[in-house]
């Protein structure tokens, strides 16, 4: 089976917790239940933090779903996105009632056994867009070369790249107006400021809390974003034309080469689940921010603390807190620490601390990287290799950040960023729509 596992890309620091939502979440049980998909990916492996999926699960996927678009165009993918987006809003929901409930302590168990069963309805959501996106984008890339066969690569980028502003863009646009005030008042802190930076906090503070784990947003943390932003103003107006203008290009660009209403159609729902790549994150991060007081309550029962236990399966939460047992602090700090293997069989999920593991790490010697650009530029400066929120201290004004893949607590980091490469996603992830947003390459 060794030779079957194929790397998908690497996910340093993701907690025990969140990965066992995800995982589970793709099988096929969640597909059918959510999608009305009769196929998943029921296997899955992580080994050091590398994340690892069968071949022949996932060409069996692609196939039938490719027999689905080709079938439906348009219409598949847009009624996939929004079964997936109800249920992202009925998971928030829920997290938002937790949030609010005042006397956690008389049934947590309840209350995570329900939450991780929407959490598990909503992980098709994580693996339907990466596993469509080859199948799109070559749709998409051909009906734009049968329009424009001259400069395809330029409009392909557009065309496809999401004109709806996401969490993460609304975030920068409230950023910008803050440091706009801030420079204003002659970059002093007043109370005024303070009570701004303190709304900002309120409304957008859960972005910093991704997959569970993160380091929370501080007045402190984000004066300090203040005092680099030169020209916060003139961003702030460029970001808020963006979206309206590039809506507005390509709209021109449908009329002037004549796209029928069903190569309109399809482009539209590429550059949905282009936002979709993004939504699906949030709604975990945001989830997970609003559930942070039933994890203290629960980690106190299980004699923990919350960064510990987030080094668990929600299977093991759940089976220690109805029998009222302790869990070993070890075990969770080897997780946290340590070098491990987690398979993943059809629900099944088994640790292993000591190798043979079911794969070897493979050391490439590789001279030259190629990708796909996402924001068109040329940048030099000192590499900064960021694998996870440990590490976000590394990053240095005007370095290149070398990531697997960014999410939105990596914002503050792209701001500094000269150039900007991940090892996963294509035109429609979350870095190839920050990028664009910052000018940054």
């Amino acid at each position: 089976m060794s030779e079957d596992w194929v790397k998908v890309v690497e996910r340093r620091g993701q907690s025990v917790l969140i990965s066992s939502y995800f995982y589970n979440g793709v099988r096929t049980k969640y597909f059918r239940k959510t999608l009305g998909v009769e196929h998943g990916i029921d296997h899955y492996l992580i080994v050091d933090f590398f994340n690892y999926y069968l071949e022949s699960e996932v060409l069996r996927f692609q196939e039938a779903i490719k027999s689905e678009i080709e079938s439906n165009d348009a219409k598949f993918i847009s009624q996939a996105l929004e079964q997936l987006t109800r249920k992202g809003e009925e998971l928030t929901h829920l997290a938002t009632t937790i949030s609010r409930t005042k006397n956690l302590t008389a049934h947590p168990a309840s209350l995570l056994q329900e939450f991780s069963e929407l959490c598990l309805e909503f992980g098709p959501a994580m693996y339907f867009p990466i596993l469509i996106e080859p199948i799109v984008e070559a749709r998409a890339l051909n009906i734009i070369q049968r329009r424009i066969p001259k400069e395809t690569e330029k409009y392909f980028a557009l065309l496809t790249a999401s004109h709806q502003p996401t969490d993460g863009t609304k975030e920068l646009v409230s950023f910008y107006r803050l440091a706009e005030m801030y420079h204003k008042n002659h970059r002093k802190i007043t109370l005024p400021i303070k009570q701004a930076v303190d709304k900002h906090l309120r409304q957008f503070g859960w972005l910093a809390f991704t997959k569970f784990v993160g380091r929370p947003w501080t007045q402190r943390s984000i004066m300090a974003r203040l005092e680099k932003i030169p020209n916060p103003g003139e961003r702030l107006r460029e970001l808020e034309r963006q979206y309206k203008q590039e809506k507005i290009q390509v709209e021109k660009i449908f009329k002037e080469y004549q796209f029928t209403k069903a190569e309109r159609e399809f482009l539209r729902e590429v550059q949905h689940l282009a936002y979709f790549r993004t939504y699906r994150v949030d709604v975990y991060s945001k989830a997970g921010y609003l559930i942070k007081d039933l994890l203290r309550i629960i980690s106190r029962r299980l004699d923990l603390t919350v960064a510990e236990t987030v080094w668990l399966t929600y299977e093991e939460i759940l089976s220690h807190l109805r029998r009222g047992k302790k869990f070993p602090r070890k075990i969770a700090r080897k997780r946290q620490y340590g070098t491990w293997q987690l398979l993943f069989e059809k629900g099944k999920m088994t640790f292993q601390y000591e190798p043979p593991f079911l794969v070897k790490e493979q050391k490439l010697d590789i001279n030259i990287v190629k990708g796909t650009p996402a924001c068109s530029g040329k940048a030099e400066g000192p590499v900064a290799i960021i694998r996870g929120v440990k590490e976000f201290d590394k990053m240095t004004d005007k370095a290149i950040l070398v990531t697997s893949m960014t999410t939105p607590d990596f914002v503050p980091l792209m701001q500094q960023a000269a150039a900007i490469i991940t090892d996963e996603g294509g035109i429609t992830c979350h870095a190839a729509i920050v990028s664009r947003e910052l000018g940054v390459p």
